[in-house]
């Protein structure tokens, strides 16, 4: 078995004034648990250009990757937080989920107004002297057809990263998606690179500020993976104010 890896999803809510917890008041919050935690690697989603430049200060023992979705590169993005103690970036690819995966702001018809993008990257791991390949997502909130096509897509990269190198795989996100949904069922049932759903004993991962109770948030790695200690991170809302409404998802990870 290889050195344990802590991995996590995020959502961390998309900071316009709309919502009840705005981001401001939500920070003492995300920096802590993110401190206390240590996960070796975060899967972000909803992160606007003001909140990553704010990670990238606030955290400076990682790094952070991953580009705003939208044409010009700004807008919301869904980077990738990496332990720069223990891993090195080698490999980043930026993909939106689209015809045209090279081509940004790019997406399907099925789609709703968003474009949404996969984050994927291969780090060495100091410690086990390996490379090992992360993908983050965040699929479309609306369009049923738009997160199959989007998860195909991102399983067939998956697919073809892995012909050229055969390491570990890590993929992290908000699928906006169900258990039974297809989305899920078939990235489950993907024969060509089996993957499991580290994560499929959580009862939930959004909560819609504690108004409901819903899995979409997930963790999914190879077939074999030992997983432990796979939690949600929910004890860090205070009288002042949630987390996010989603609960953060952390699952320890052997090879």
């Amino acid at each position: 078995m290889s050195t344990p890896i802590k991995v996590c999803t995020f959502n961390i809510l998309t900071h316009h004034g709309r919502y009840p917890d705005r981001f401001f008041k939500r920070m003492p919050n995300i920096y802590t648990a993110i401190k206390e935690e240590k996960a070796d690697f975060i899967g972000f989603q909803e992160v606007q250009p003001e909140a990553q430049d704010w990670l990238k200060s606030a955290f400076p023992e990682y790094g952070i990757i991953g580009c705003g979705r939208d044409a010009d590169l700004r807008g919301e993005s869904n980077p990738i937080l990496y332990n720069k103690e223990r891993f090195d970036l080698c490999w980043l690819d930026m993909v939106w989920l689209s015809p045209t995966p090279s081509i940004p702001g790019t997406r399907f018809e099925e789609q709703s107004m968003c474009p949404r993008i996969c984050v994927a990257a291969r780090f060495y791991d100091r410690v086990d002297r390996r490379l090992i390949a992360v993908y983050n997502t965040h699929l479309d909130h609306e369009g049923e057809k738009a997160r199959q096509l989007g998860m195909r897509q991102i399983l067939a990269k998956i697919e073809k990263d892995c012909e050229l190198f055969d390491i570990p795989v890590i993929m992290t996100g908000d699928f906006n998606a169900e258990p039974d949904s297809v989305a899920i069922t078939e990235t489950l049932a993907f024969e060509r690179h089996p993957l499991c759903d580290v994560t499929k004993d959580l009862a939930y991962t959004f909560h819609n500020f504690g108004q409901c109770k819903h899995k979409i948030d997930y963790i999914f790695a190879d077939k074999g993976v030992k997983a432990t200690d796979v939690r949600l991170w929910n004890n860090y809302d205070t009288e002042a104010a949630f987390i996010s409404d989603h609960y953060p998802v952390s699952a320890v990870l052997e090879f």
